[in-house]
């Protein structure tokens, strides 16, 4: 895992190494990850781990179920409504939603590594050969336990990213698959903020993750856990972005999340969602001012 000059897409990510290249390099991340983690919960996620797995081998998607991924990676999921006055956060959203555009045009072999990488570092976790049903089957177990509604049962099913698409029905779990994915998330959403977002800045410089690769992992992020209802003031959000992109004009994008942890609203630190959304406007304007710099 070098620390090497940061990529900006998931292509200069992971499009020159072959698939064992990947998987090594995987093998160093989990090895980083267990290393920084008490040696009792690297044992309580493997455990979790291994009665998560056999969801993989038995699994196939359906059209709607990769449907639904692809939501999650390549469209704008908003978590507040900034007041009309604050004409910046518009102008902000529209970028961001132009580079999730641009991660739509990334292929799905690429957004399925992509996808195990952000997956292994937020819940710790690989589930068989790629994450696959994992990273869904805990996104909805997350919304069921919080209240929100999931958008239909095969959405458990819907993570394999590289695996082919079939006219198949859900999957049904087994009551230690639903503990397991409780579990876990309970182990990722109880962590303290500033803690997790220390280690989400460590883990993308040690990992050299792309900003493409942050920019989506702020969505899932997002997908996996819901935010009480946020009234910014008249400009707000949207002078709170900038200051992010500001923090990252050093060239070190990872900088914004250390800032993010600092932010408060109403004399309260932000929720995780929140927080996760700022991110995401952020790392698209990165993005975005890295793309103009290379068409000149």
């Amino acid at each position: 895992m070098s620390e090497t000059v940061t990529p900006e897409t998931i292509d200069q990510e992971f499009g020159s190494e072959t698939d064992d290249q990947f998987d090594a390099d995987e093998d160093a991340v989990k090895k980083y990850l267990d290393g920084s983690l008490p040696p009792e919960l690297v044992l309580q996620i493997s455990e979790m781990a291994a009665t998560l797995d056999p969801l993989n081998a038995d699994t196939d998607l359906t059209i709607d179920e990769q449907l639904e991924i692809d939501k999650i990676e390549t469209y704008y999921k908003a978590v507040d409504v900034p007041p009309a006055s604050d004409t910046e956060a518009a102008a902000q959203r529209s970028v961001t939603d132009a580079q999730h555009d641009a991660v739509a045009q990334q292929s799905r072999d690429l957004r399925s590594k992509m996808a195990r990488k952000i997956a292994l570092f937020i819940l710790g976790i690989i589930v068989g050969e790629g994450l696959l049903v994992g990273i869904a089957l805990i996104r909805a177990q997350w919304q069921q336990k919080t209240g929100n509604a999931v958008s239909r049962p095969g959405v458990l099913a819907a993570a394999a990213g590289s695996r082919d698409v079939a006219d198949s029905g859900p999957i049904t779990l087994t009551a230690d698959q639903q503990t397991s994915a409780n579990n876990l998330l309970t182990i990722w959403g109880t962590k303290p903020e500033a803690t997790h977002w220390q280690q989400v800045a460590d883990f993308a410089v040690k990992s050299n993750m792309s900003l493409q690769s942050q920019f989506v992992m702020m969505s899932y992020i997002k997908n996996w856990i819901d935010a009480d209802p946020i009234t910014w003031g008249p400009t707000e959000k949207g002078d709170a972005v900038t200051a992010l992109v500001t923090t990252a004009s050093s060239g070190h994008a990872t900088d914004i999340y250390a800032a993010v942890a600092k932010i408060q609203h109403n004399g309260q630190p932000l929720q995780r969602a929140i927080a996760a959304d700022l991110c995401e406007h952020a790392l698209a304007q990165l993005l975005a001012a890295a793309a103009a710099k290379a068409a000149t």
